[in-house]
């Protein structure tokens, strides 16, 4: 069992964090949840485990350890069962949790970040936790359902929950329920800021890779040239050489309007100084008379 702990008596806010790696789900759940509650009043407690828990013993343990406070969580890739908590005078917290559809994403976000209601105004400084099913829904749109409830001020935070080497449905947590297909959300009002980071903490294996081809959240193509780069047999489209001295569109000089015009600016002109230019080739009136222009 391994635990972290941080105290700040001057704003009455604590922080802590614990894991254990016990076999047992039960005790590994309390474990890293006591572990974790650095301090009297707990508010929140987040909860992450491992999919090969059961979380039907582990979560009844996680829920009694965590005394009153709210609990939010799920499954997660990685080992062992890890906790965070706030507490102190200086935090209030709230939390909900809705059904995840594909249809209804943007709607699920929306009422998840409902649970901000619940913090009263006493505290000036927000911040929203989201937890979503990826597999159920779409999480661009779960986060933009949150933001708009939550707004530019309050900070929104959040991930998904992993089923691990298996593709399927994944696990959430909200106070002593176990879900599935749904999001589960955490309101903080503190007394001080809320200070955000962000790390993927993952580690390249390889050089880069572009994205060509996503369906939803999924991609489905790497580095794929696309259509238009491939080579096919279709014979080339490519215009001849001399097109590209030729007058784009029609042949003006096939119309009737563009030779009467033509007449009346030579017939204007005086003898020699006219020309009317072809493709390359420069003609003069004399030349447009024989051929039938004049």
């Amino acid at each position: 069992m391994q635990d972290g702990r941080g105290t700040v008596p001057a704003v009455e806010r604590w922080a802590g964090a614990g894991h254990s790696d016990d076999s047992d789900p039960a005790r590994a759940g309390a474990e890293a949840v006591a572990a974790a509650i650095g301090g009297d009043d707990p508010r929140l407690v987040l909860v992450f485990a491992s999919p090969r828990y059961s979380f039907d013993a582990l979560l009844p343990a996680a829920r009694q350890a965590a005394g009153s406070a709210e609990l939010i969580g799920g499954a997660r890739a990685g080992e062992g069962v890890s906790a965070f908590a706030l507490g102190g005078r200086g935090f209030t917290a709230a939390s909900a949790a809705a059904k995840l559809t594909r249809a209804g994403s943007r709607e699920a976000g929306e009422q998840a970040a409902r649970c901000l209601r619940g913090l009263g105004d006493e505290l000036p400084h927000r911040a929203l936790i989201v937890v979503a099913d990826p597999p159920a829904g779409d999480s661009q749109e779960v986060a933009r359902g949150a933001y708009s409830v939550a707004g530019v001020t309050v900070s929104l935070i959040g991930g998904s929950t992993d089923a691990g080497p298996e593709p399927g449905p994944t696990t959430q947590l909200h106070g002593d329920r176990m879900l599935s297909g749904s999001v589960v959300a955490a309101a903080l009002a503190s007394k001080a800021p809320f200070g955000v980071g962000v790390r993927h903490g993952l580690e390249p294996r390889g050089g880069p890779l572009l994205v060509t081809a996503t369906h939803g959240t999924a991609v489905e193509t790497l580095n794929d040239p696309g259509p238009r780069s491939r080579r096919t047999s279709r014979p080339s489209r490519r215009p001849p050489r001399w097109a590209g001295t030729r007058p784009r569109g029609p042949d003006p000089l096939a119309d009737r309007r563009f030779r009467v015009g033509v007449a009346s600016v030579l017939r204007r002109a005086a003898p020699g100084h006219a020309r009317v230019a072809h493709g390359r080739r420069q003609r003069s009136p004399a030349g447009c008379h024989r051929r039938g222009l004049l």
